[in-house]
């Protein structure tokens, strides 16, 4: 052997001692090495899903200091769907949103009988008879209602209203009758507060109330 070669060995041999002697472990098989920030490196959460809280219903509440009807947005935990959505306003308020002033003008027994999209950000919404059960102004604010949770829903700007699968002639804002499809425009004095949509308290008593 070499001297060369000799002292190759001698210098390989010392750096294995070395590697002992740091209790570096030797493992029989890779295995995954977790990630570690750098130090002072803080993990940004994640931002909230703009629907963190639930698509919006709309009900009703009287203006303090004019009386009008004001539509209020809520939150509920449904689908974004269309007909999830409609449903949950046809079910009605919680206890907590009565004893929070809320009122609904959609007659008790209205059905949703279908929802879905027919053109281009138009909604076909079809509800059963019990709808006529509101007249005058109150059937304003139900549709009102139904107009405001619709147009919510993403991609919808207006809303074609049947009752039984066939068209009807609706009062807007201004005490007119309108048939063809519905818009927010056609029930300006309903707009109500832009505040930031909360999620309702829970609440063991939040049961729909009509």
């Amino acid at each position: 052997m070499t001297r060369r070669r000799r002292s190759g060995l001698v210098a390989l041999g010392l750096a294995l001692s070395i590697c002992a002697a740091c209790g570096i472990p030797r493992d029989s098989a890779p295995r995954p090495i977790p990630r570690e920030l750098p130090l002072g490196e803080t993990k940004t959460p994640e931002p909230a899903s703009a629907e963190a809280f639930g698509p919006r219903v709309y009900f009703l509440r009287d203006d303090p200091e004019t009386g009008a009807s004001q539509t209020i947005p809520v939150s509920r935990s449904v689908d974004s769907t269309p007909e999830a959505v409609l449903s949950a306003l046809f079910d009605g308020r919680t206890d907590v949103e009565t004893e929070d002033g809320l009122r609904t003008s959609i007659p008790t027994g209205t059905e949703l009988l279908g929802a879905r999209i027919v053109a281009q950000r138009t909604l076909q919404v079809d509800v059963s008879e019990q709808i006529f059960d509101a007249e005058s102004e109150a059937q304003i604010e139900a549709v009102a209602q139904i107009v405001y949770t619709a147009t919510a829903l993403q991609d919808v700007e207006r809303v074609r209203l049947l009752v039984e699968g066939e068209p009807r002639d609706w009062l807007v804002g201004d005490g007119s009758l309108v048939s063809g499809t519905l818009t927010r425009f056609m029930y300006p004095g309903f707009a109500g507060s832009t505040r930031p949509v909360f999620p309702p308290v829970p609440s063991p008593s939040s049961t729909p109330a009509t």
